[in-house]
Protein backbone atom coordinates (compact mmCIF):
# COMPACT_ATOMS: atom_id res chain seq x y z
CA UNK A 1 0.00 0.00 0.00
CA UNK A 2 1.81 3.06 -1.24
CA UNK A 3 1.78 6.30 0.42
CA UNK A 4 3.76 9.26 1.82
CA UNK A 5 4.92 10.86 5.04
CA UNK A 6 4.20 14.39 5.60
CA UNK A 7 4.90 16.21 8.93
CA UNK A 8 4.29 13.03 11.10
CA UNK A 9 1.41 11.89 8.81
CA UNK A 10 1.05 9.12 6.83
CA UNK A 11 -1.07 9.75 3.79
CA UNK A 12 -1.94 7.04 1.37
CA UNK A 13 -2.65 7.42 -2.28
CA UNK A 14 -5.99 5.13 -1.69
CA UNK A 15 -8.26 4.32 1.49
CA UNK A 16 -6.95 1.75 3.74
CA UNK A 17 -7.78 -0.45 7.54
CA UNK A 18 -8.42 1.39 10.27
CA UNK A 19 -4.94 0.49 11.39
CA UNK A 20 -1.49 0.57 9.92
CA UNK A 21 1.64 -0.83 11.12
CA UNK A 22 4.95 0.94 9.15
CA UNK A 23 8.26 -0.07 11.00
CA UNK A 24 6.69 -0.53 14.06
CA UNK A 25 4.91 2.58 14.59
CA UNK A 26 0.82 2.14 15.01
CA UNK A 27 -0.76 4.97 12.50
CA UNK A 28 -4.70 5.19 12.78
CA UNK A 29 -6.82 6.14 10.21
CA UNK A 30 -8.18 9.60 10.61
CA UNK A 31 -10.23 10.14 7.13
CA UNK A 32 -10.24 7.78 4.36
CA UNK A 33 -6.64 8.46 3.07
CA UNK A 34 -5.21 10.16 6.17
CA UNK A 35 -3.26 8.41 8.89
CA UNK A 36 -2.57 10.09 12.28
CA UNK A 37 0.42 8.07 14.92
CA UNK A 38 -2.10 8.87 17.95
CA UNK A 39 -5.60 8.74 18.44
CA UNK A 40 -7.14 11.75 17.99
CA UNK A 41 -7.91 12.80 21.43
CA UNK A 42 -3.99 12.30 22.51
CA UNK A 43 -2.68 14.40 19.67
CA UNK A 44 -0.27 17.26 20.90
CA UNK A 45 -1.05 20.42 19.49
CA UNK A 46 2.11 20.85 17.03
CA UNK A 47 0.06 16.99 15.61
CA UNK A 48 -3.24 18.98 15.56
CA UNK A 49 -1.69 21.79 13.00
CA UNK A 50 0.19 19.55 11.00
CA UNK A 51 -3.59 17.52 10.51
CA UNK A 52 -4.95 21.08 10.35
CA UNK A 53 -2.20 21.79 7.77
CA UNK A 54 -2.87 18.74 5.67
CA UNK A 55 -6.46 19.39 5.10
CA UNK A 56 -5.72 22.54 3.66
CA UNK A 57 -2.78 21.72 1.75
CA UNK A 58 -4.15 18.57 0.28
CA UNK A 59 -8.07 20.41 -0.02
CA UNK A 60 -10.44 17.52 -1.93
CA UNK A 61 -7.99 14.89 -2.42
CA UNK A 62 -8.31 14.15 0.95
CA UNK A 63 -11.73 15.61 1.94
CA UNK A 64 -14.80 14.70 0.26
CA UNK A 65 -16.41 18.03 0.37
CA UNK A 66 -19.67 17.06 -0.59
CA UNK A 67 -20.34 14.53 2.29
CA UNK A 68 -18.76 17.15 4.91
CA UNK A 69 -20.96 20.12 3.87
CA UNK A 70 -23.78 17.96 4.07
CA UNK A 71 -23.00 16.99 7.51
CA UNK A 72 -22.19 21.12 8.16
CA UNK A 73 -25.77 21.98 7.09
CA UNK A 74 -27.60 19.49 8.98
CA UNK A 75 -25.73 20.57 12.16
CA UNK A 76 -26.03 24.35 11.18
CA UNK A 77 -29.48 24.48 10.19
CA UNK A 78 -31.36 22.26 12.61
CA UNK A 79 -29.47 22.12 15.57
CA UNK A 80 -27.77 25.46 15.93
CA UNK A 81 -31.25 27.74 15.28
CA UNK A 82 -29.20 31.35 15.76
CA UNK A 83 -31.64 34.04 17.15
CA UNK A 84 -31.84 37.08 15.55
CA UNK A 85 -28.75 38.61 16.59
CA UNK A 86 -26.33 35.82 14.40
CA UNK A 87 -23.09 36.18 16.23
CA UNK A 88 -21.37 32.74 15.81
CA UNK A 89 -17.96 31.51 16.44
CA UNK A 90 -17.04 28.61 14.39
CA UNK A 91 -14.59 26.34 16.54
CA UNK A 92 -11.91 25.04 15.45
CA UNK A 93 -12.93 26.90 11.70
CA UNK A 94 -9.66 25.32 9.83
CA UNK A 95 -9.73 27.32 5.95
CA UNK A 96 -12.99 28.15 6.77
CA UNK A 97 -15.52 25.67 5.11
CA UNK A 98 -18.64 26.69 6.67
CA UNK A 99 -18.50 29.36 4.28
CA UNK A 100 -19.23 27.26 1.77
CA UNK A 101 -22.80 26.73 3.23
CA UNK A 102 -23.86 30.33 1.70
CA UNK A 103 -22.30 29.99 -1.47
CA UNK A 104 -24.28 30.48 -4.45
CA UNK A 105 -27.72 28.26 -4.92
CA UNK A 106 -27.56 28.53 -1.48
CA UNK A 107 -30.98 28.70 0.73
CA UNK A 108 -29.01 28.80 3.89
CA UNK A 109 -29.45 32.26 5.52
CA UNK A 110 -25.98 33.16 6.76
CA UNK A 111 -25.05 34.82 10.06
CA UNK A 112 -24.43 38.51 10.29
CA UNK A 113 -21.37 38.03 12.09
CA UNK A 114 -18.33 35.10 12.17
CA UNK A 115 -15.55 34.52 14.45
CA UNK A 116 -13.02 32.32 13.56
CA UNK A 117 -11.22 30.27 15.57
CA UNK A 118 -8.37 27.95 15.67
CA UNK A 119 -5.29 26.65 16.66
CA UNK A 120 -3.43 26.92 13.67
CA UNK A 121 -2.02 30.00 12.60
CA UNK A 122 -2.56 29.00 8.79
CA UNK A 123 -6.22 27.80 8.92
CA UNK A 124 -7.32 31.46 10.93
CA UNK A 125 -5.78 32.99 7.85
CA UNK A 126 -7.19 30.77 5.14
CA UNK A 127 -10.34 31.35 6.84
CA UNK A 128 -10.64 34.79 6.96
CA UNK A 129 -10.19 34.72 2.76
CA UNK A 130 -13.15 32.20 2.86
CA UNK A 131 -15.57 34.00 5.57
CA UNK A 132 -15.23 37.34 2.90
CA UNK A 133 -17.25 35.62 0.34
CA UNK A 134 -20.17 35.15 2.79
CA UNK A 135 -23.27 37.07 1.43
CA UNK A 136 -24.35 40.09 3.18
CA UNK A 137 -22.00 39.16 6.58
CA UNK A 138 -21.67 42.02 7.98
CA UNK A 139 -18.44 41.30 10.20
CA UNK A 140 -16.28 38.33 9.66
CA UNK A 141 -12.68 38.04 11.88
CA UNK A 142 -10.81 35.32 12.94
CA UNK A 143 -7.86 34.56 15.80
CA UNK A 144 -5.91 31.90 17.03
CA UNK A 145 -6.93 30.20 19.74
CA UNK A 146 -5.16 27.48 21.94
CA UNK A 147 -4.79 26.94 25.61
CA UNK A 148 -5.17 29.78 27.86
CA UNK A 149 -5.83 31.77 25.30
CA UNK A 150 -8.40 34.94 25.92
CA UNK A 151 -11.31 35.44 23.14
CA UNK A 152 -11.61 39.18 22.52
CA UNK A 153 -15.32 39.44 22.83
CA UNK A 154 -18.01 40.67 25.37
CA UNK A 155 -19.46 38.10 27.90
CA UNK A 156 -22.97 37.16 26.58
CA UNK A 157 -22.18 38.43 23.19
CA UNK A 158 -22.62 35.43 20.76
CA UNK A 159 -25.37 33.92 19.78
CA UNK A 160 -24.20 30.28 18.88
CA UNK A 161 -21.04 28.42 18.42
CA UNK A 162 -20.52 25.90 15.67
CA UNK A 163 -18.03 23.26 15.42
CA UNK A 164 -17.85 20.53 12.95
CA UNK A 165 -15.02 16.99 12.78
CA UNK A 166 -13.03 18.88 15.41
CA UNK A 167 -14.36 17.82 19.09
CA UNK A 168 -12.92 14.79 19.01
CA UNK A 169 -9.84 16.38 19.62
CA UNK A 170 -8.12 17.51 23.03
CA UNK A 171 -9.77 20.38 24.13
CA UNK A 172 -8.23 22.81 26.50
CA UNK A 173 -10.66 23.38 29.53
CA UNK A 174 -9.76 27.21 28.84
CA UNK A 175 -11.23 26.90 25.36
CA UNK A 176 -14.28 25.94 26.73
CA UNK A 177 -14.86 28.50 29.75
CA UNK A 178 -14.35 30.93 27.66
CA UNK A 179 -16.39 29.78 24.84
CA UNK A 180 -19.31 29.76 27.79
CA UNK A 181 -18.52 33.06 28.93
CA UNK A 182 -18.61 34.72 25.81
CA UNK A 183 -21.73 32.86 24.37
CA UNK A 184 -25.53 34.72 25.50
CA UNK A 185 -27.66 32.55 27.94
CA UNK A 186 -29.59 30.11 25.98
CA UNK A 187 -27.18 30.33 23.78
CA UNK A 188 -26.15 27.00 21.86
CA UNK A 189 -22.81 25.35 21.02
CA UNK A 190 -23.36 22.53 18.68
CA UNK A 191 -20.55 20.04 17.36
CA UNK A 192 -20.84 16.80 15.29
CA UNK A 193 -18.15 13.44 16.06
CA UNK A 194 -18.20 10.98 13.58
CA UNK A 195 -15.66 8.51 15.74
CA UNK A 196 -17.93 8.31 19.18
CA UNK A 197 -18.40 5.05 18.84
CA UNK A 198 -14.26 4.07 18.43
CA UNK A 199 -13.49 6.30 21.01
CA UNK A 200 -16.36 6.54 23.54
CA UNK A 201 -14.48 7.49 26.46
CA UNK A 202 -13.37 10.97 25.69
CA UNK A 203 -17.11 12.00 24.52
CA UNK A 204 -17.87 10.78 27.73
CA UNK A 205 -15.22 13.24 29.82
CA UNK A 206 -16.17 16.14 27.33
CA UNK A 207 -19.93 16.17 28.40
CA UNK A 208 -18.59 15.63 31.63
CA UNK A 209 -16.28 18.67 31.99
CA UNK A 210 -19.31 20.91 29.62
CA UNK A 211 -21.83 19.91 32.14
CA UNK A 212 -19.38 21.18 35.32
CA UNK A 213 -18.88 24.66 33.59
CA UNK A 214 -22.29 25.57 32.89
CA UNK A 215 -23.89 23.48 30.36
CA UNK A 216 -26.89 20.99 29.59
CA UNK A 217 -25.55 18.83 27.11
CA UNK A 218 -27.93 16.56 24.85
CA UNK A 219 -26.85 14.35 21.52
CA UNK A 220 -28.55 12.64 19.11
CA UNK A 221 -27.37 9.94 16.28
CA UNK A 222 -27.46 10.80 12.91
CA UNK A 223 -26.82 8.53 9.78
CA UNK A 224 -24.88 10.07 6.16
CA UNK A 225 -24.29 8.88 2.65
CA UNK A 226 -21.15 9.73 2.04
CA UNK A 227 -20.76 9.94 -1.93
CA UNK A 228 -19.68 8.14 -4.40
CA UNK A 229 -19.92 5.16 -3.27
CA UNK A 230 -23.05 6.33 -0.62
CA UNK A 231 -21.04 4.61 2.21
CA UNK A 232 -23.34 4.79 5.67
CA UNK A 233 -21.20 7.17 7.80
CA UNK A 234 -22.58 7.41 11.36
CA UNK A 235 -22.27 10.39 13.87
CA UNK A 236 -23.53 11.86 17.34
CA UNK A 237 -24.40 15.32 16.95
CA UNK A 238 -24.01 17.28 20.29
CA UNK A 239 -25.72 20.37 21.52
CA UNK A 240 -24.83 22.43 24.95
CA UNK A 241 -27.15 24.86 25.79
CA UNK A 242 -25.40 27.39 28.20
CA UNK A 243 -28.09 27.92 31.55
Amino acid sequence: MSGVFEDGLLILRQPGPPIISVEGIIYYRYMDQLYIPKVPALLDKDEVIAVSNARIKHAESLINVRYSLCVMRDLYENLLRVNAHKKVIDFGCGGGLLARLFGPGSDLEPPQSVFGVDLNPVAVDSALVAYAQIPNVREFKTSVFGEGDTLQLEDNSITGIFSSFVMHFKVFDSQLKELHRVLVPGGTFVWNDYLHSRYPGHSQKLIKKMSDIGFEVSKEKKEFRAPPENDIKHHMFFRAVKL
